[in-house]
């Protein structure tokens, strides 16, 4: 049996006490979180298909490539020098490709990059899908509301 998980945003029921009810099956979390919730309360990253992006990756702001880049070093250097909540303007990320700023991998507008890593994550995604078509499967929809219905909502 398969269980496919569909979240949006915080919901009543905590990750933790989720985790636990899934930890054992053969789940798969869709989820428009982009704040790496599951993956803090032990869901294996293999597992997880972050349609909105990822706080955690920068991108080209225009994009003139397909590449996301790791961001915690930087985010966290910012943090340490920002003064008056102002970082020193060498500090501001930009593009290695076309010297461009960086900014984070959120879909937001036709500029969102859907990487490598992404299309892998969607990939793993449909395949728990059609590996469980003819299973018995339970799907656990919480949070899901209607600010982008076509990525869990409506499919």
């Amino acid at each position: 049996m398969g269980v496919l998980v569909e979240v949006h945003k915080r919901s009543a029921i905590g990750y933790k006490e989720l985790y636990a009810c899934v930890k054992d099956k053969d789940y798969f979390v869709i989820t428009t979180n982009v704040a790496h919730c599951f993956q803090k309360f032990g869901f294996d990253k293999q597992k997880l298909f972050y349609t909105q992006g990822d706080y955690g990756l920068f991108q080209c702001s225009i994009p003139c490539h397909s590449n996301t880049y790791d961001n915690e070093l930087q985010i966290r250097t910012m943090v340490a020098e920002q003064k008056n909540m102002k970082i020193p303007s060498e500090l501001v990320p930009r593009c290695p490709v076309c010297g461009k700023p960086m900014t984070m991998n959120l879909r937001s507008d036709s500029k969102f990059v859907q990487d490598e890593g992404w299309e892998q994550a969607y990939l793993r995604y449909k395949d728990f899908i059609e590996e469980h078509k003819n299973l018995p499967t339970i799907f656990i929809e919480l949070g899901v509301g209607y600010n982008s219905p076509g990525i869990i909502k409506y499919p």
